[in-house]
């Protein structure tokens, strides 16, 4: 732990002294390259974001990972576990899950506000918010669009949540602005991991169309790292 502590805070040191441009190229060269970030990498989590194999690092499988939802691999090293054991008790990690927990508490105060209320999560990944929900649950929810551009999620949603009236959408960000994707009459319109990703303008026309998806009354949530979260550097 005084190992991994001593690099996440000098990382975000680095990246705090270093240009953009700078900080891109030290984290993507000298870091990547650095003999000691191949033994970083046999923490799975670690692992998976460095590989990336959905096209981004907070996939779907990468936050289950966070949540404690599936086990770690069975080839994990012991060097691995201990790992992990600092980096999914990191400030982002716990905010995340802090993230997972809100969200469901939010769909809550969304039942106790309207009656089966209708809501659209964009970017919906593995919807794991819906399995801490006493509303989802307890079958309080009306409609429930789950949007995603990963089919691999999409499917993981179909087979886990469809008995809670869990309807499927294919799209990203870009259908949505384009107008392929059309979504209208929701009470709640949230967005967990997907901000991270967008450029400011794309983010202030995503957020546009979400309000315009709502009843009269109705809610848009979305969530954001923010910038400073100690382990930047690290992440």
């Amino acid at each position: 732990p005084e190992a991994m502590e001593l690099l996440a805070t000098g990382l975000r040191a680095v990246r705090g002294e270093l240009a953009p441009d700078a900080w891109a190229t030290f984290a993507t060269r000298t870091c990547a390259e650095h003999p000691v970030a191949a033994l970083l990498r046999e923490d799975p989590l670690t692992g998976r974001c460095a590989a990336q194999p959905r096209g981004y690092a907070g996939d779907a499988g990468t936050l289950d990972l966070i949540y404690r939802a599936v086990p770690l691999p069975d080839d994990t090293t012991a060097l691995g576990a201990a790992v992990h054991a600092y980096s999914v008790e990191a400030p982002a990690c716990r905010a995340v899950r802090w993230r997972r927990d809100h969200l469901a508490r939010t769909l809550d105060a969304a039942a106790a506000r309207v009656e089966r209320p209708r809501v659209l999560s964009v970017a919906c990944g593995h919807l794991r918010e819906l399995e801490r929900s006493r509303a989802a649950l307890d079958g309080r929810l009306g409609p429930v669009l789950a949007l995603d551009q990963d089919a691999r999620s999409l499917a993981y949603v179909r087979d886990a949540h469809a008995e809670r009236g869990v309807t499927t959408l294919p799209g990203s960000v870009r259908d949505i602005l384009a107008g392929r994707v059309v979504v209208e009459g929701m009470d709640l319109a949230y967005a967990a991991g997907l901000y991270d990703y967008l450029p400011l303008p794309v983010a202030c026309r995503l957020t546009a169309r979400l309000f315009a998806m709502l009843r009269p009354g109705g809610r848009v949530l979305v969530a954001n790292f923010c910038p400073e979260v100690r382990d930047a550097g690290y992440m």
